[in-house]
């Protein structure tokens, strides 16, 4: 059988399942992704950038860097890209194909004009010194502030949340510490969806114990989300070992985050949020959690895996991620065709042979047992659904023969343990040297060797010359 493709239709929540997405050959382990100027951008290991206008078919590009690519964001219509290091955005491009390195920082976000980010120092203690820019090139830096990692411009507001430090500003220069939102060591992530700030991060809870004074607190990865950049509200907690969430990605009344746990989304902040949790499994190299959104469809990253939703926001038409592909079979053999489909449900299939339908062949997979030749020719697939239908591609079935080879071999005749060197000539010709091929040691009285080279030679002559025992 030669299976050449997955194919998963929906029923229920859009978002119920995801389909895994190849990406390039020779791209590493993706740890990143991020949507703008209509398309997806990934980021990988070993400097590695894809982009994609729908999620499913990527495009290598060339970073001009061979360290990570750990975070991907999108400011002012630019992409922006960490490397190495979560927290050096060092490298920019406009289009996702050309990128220059820049002054690295670790969040980097733009108001009132002007560039704003933000870089580490040990001076005092770890502290966070803004700086701002009006092109990218030229900087000018702020009073450090403690700790803090990232920036974001909201509602009129700068606003930097890390660990037990956050503050807002108005001017990007003056700034004031507010009550902390997350209490995580270490990479609490922002983002601004549907006009709604959001954070990913640790907070400490108060949960039952069997023990006096039967109660503990317990880190839990959570997101937490804000109307003005001062109070916050946590909405998402789960005690998924490991590690932390992605940012938060929003697409229509969806709201998706990527963990360790799997995929976590809602479509009601105040409502519980639903898990879903991967079957495949992970790329030795890891990377993410990461998720964006964008063409009516989130597209997540875990365990160095490129998952695609199904869409999202209303009915949509079939599409194909997949088309089935053209092979050969041989006479009384198996040939199976399968589509990778995805479109709002229910999903109809109609396999089709030259345009004529197939009776019975109603499912995402065709599959052709005893083949004969009548079996050659040109296969598609018909999907349909409530908002419209696409055809496949057509593939070719070809029909061979079985690959049949001819051997040539040599009977000997002796006593048990004679001894025999066998020697081979391409051309039976004495000024030609006696090529050796084997000594064999008989086992029984008659032994037949078969020289399993034969059938590249036209011809070939065969001498046995006794050894003794």
């Amino acid at each position: 059988m030669l299976c050449l493709c997955t194919s998963f239709s929906f029923a229920g929540d859009p978002l119920e399942s995801w389909i895994e997405i190849d990406r390039p050959a020779n791209v590493g382990a993706v740890q990143s992704i991020e949507f703008g100027n209509g398309m997806f951008i990934a980021g990988a290991v070993g400097g590695g950038i894809i982009t994609s206008p729908d999620g499913a078919t990527w495009t290598k590009q060339n970073s001009g860097v061979t360290a990570d690519i750990l975070r991907l964001k999108y400011v002012n219509g630019r992409f922006f890209a960490s490397v190495e290091n979560w927290t050096d955005f060092g490298l920019t491009s406009q289009d996702g194909t050309n990128w220059t390195s820049i002054t690295a920082m670790s969040d980097i976000t733009y108001g009132n004009g002007l560039y704003y980010g933000a870089f580490l120092t040990n001076l005092n203690g770890l502290r966070f010194v803004p700086r701002s820019s009006p092109d990218l090139q030229t900087w000018t830096n702020y009073p450090p502030l403690p700790g803090t990692l990232n920036i974001d411009f909201y509602n009129g507001l700068f606003v930097s949340v890390s660990g037990p430090f956050s503050y807002l500003s108005t001017n990007g220069l003056d700034w004031f510490p507010t009550p902390p939102v997350s209490q995580a060591p270490s990479r609490p992530i922002t983002s601004i969806q549907n006009g709604i700030l959001f954070v990913s991060g640790l907070l400490s809870f108060n949960v039952p114990s069997p023990f006096p004074p039967y109660v503990r607190q317990e880190l839990l990865s959570t997101v937490s989300y804000s109307t003005d950049g001062l109070n916050w509200t946590p909405t998402l907690k789960t005690g998924a070992p490991g590690g932390f969430l992605s940012k938060v990605a929003a697409g229509g009344s969806n709201y998706v985050v990527a963990g360790v746990g799997g995929l976590f989304y809602t479509s009601n902040l105040t409502n519980n949020w639903t898990g879903v949790t991967p079957t495949f499994a992970p790329d030795l190299a890891g990377g993410g959690p990461d998720v964006a959104y964008g063409n009516s469809r989130f597209v997540a990253i875990l365990y160095g895996k490129i998952l695609r939703s199904n869409p999202v926001g209303g009915g949509f038409a079939p599409e194909f991620v997949k088309q089935p592909a053209s092979f050969a079979a041989t006479i009384g053999g198996m040939a199976t065709f399968t589509a990778l489909v995805q479109g709002t449900p229910p999903l109809t299939f109609q396999w089709r042979k030259g345009g004529v339908n197939i009776e019975g062949a109603t499912s995402n997979v065709l599959t052709l047992s005893n083949v004969t030749f009548d079996s050659a020719g040109e296969y598609d697939v018909v999907v349909t659904n409530d908002a419209g239908s696409k055809t496949s591609t057509t593939a070719v079935l070809n029909i061979n023969f079985a690959d049949v080879h001819k051997y040539s071999g040599v009977t000997l005749h002796g006593a048990v343990s004679d001894r025999f060197l066998l020697e081979y000539q391409n051309e039976l010709d004495p000024a030609e040297t006696w090529q050796t091929a084997t000594t064999v040691t008989l086992t029984a009285p008659t032994l037949i060797w078969i020289d399993y080279d034969s059938p590249s030679n036209e011809k070939r002559f065969y001498r046995a010359t006794y050894q003794g025992r």
